[in-house]
């Protein structure tokens, strides 16, 4: 049996999965002022209440330190409605620890979720139908990221869809 673990917390919240801006390391910092940057260059600016990405973390790889999954849904940008979500989802960011939180993975999507498995934590990103083999309309397709001893691996699953 898996363990669903929806931590879906946004910076500054008290509750699991929370965590102070403070807290955060440098890289993981600087894929938030990307955000920022990246609005600005569209000719705006982050609204206020919604300028900081919804934030996971757990020890997705490993290796004893946290990881992170940004979730950019909750940002406005005053220039652009879908400035990070259009309708192929959102830019989700994974950023491990056991890189440093260099090279982080991007995935376009929706809905991230942590899982808990027997191997270990697994992030789970509801993709586009076309990353899925075979189509029903009653089902989405949702791409499994896991790391076995720090090697990431990834696998696409069709599902019922969710509600």
């Amino acid at each position: 049996m898996h363990r669903i673990i929806t931590l879906t917390a946004t910076l500054g919240l008290s509750g699991i999965g929370a965590a102070a801006a403070s807290t955060l390391p440098g890289p993981v910092e600087a894929i938030i002022t990307g955000y920022v940057n990246q609005c600005h260059q569209l000719g705006g600016n982050l609204v206020d209440g919604a300028g900081r990405p919804q934030i996971m973390t757990g020890d997705f790889d490993g290796d004893g330190t946290p990881d992170y999954v940004l979730n950019p849904q909750n940002l406005r940008c005053s220039a652009a409605a879908t400035a990070f979500c259009g309708n192929g989802g959102c830019q989700i960011t994974i950023a491990l620890s056991g890189h440093h939180y260099q090279a982080p993975i991007t995935v376009l999507g929706g809905q991230p979720t942590i899982v808990q498995k027997p191997s270990g934590l697994t992030v789970e990103i509801w993709v586009r139908g076309s990353n899925c083999s075979g189509f029903d309309r009653e089902k989405a397709c949702w791409a499994s990221y896991s790391w076995i001893e720090e090697r990431a691996t990834t696998s696409y699953q069709l599902r019922p869809r969710p509600q």
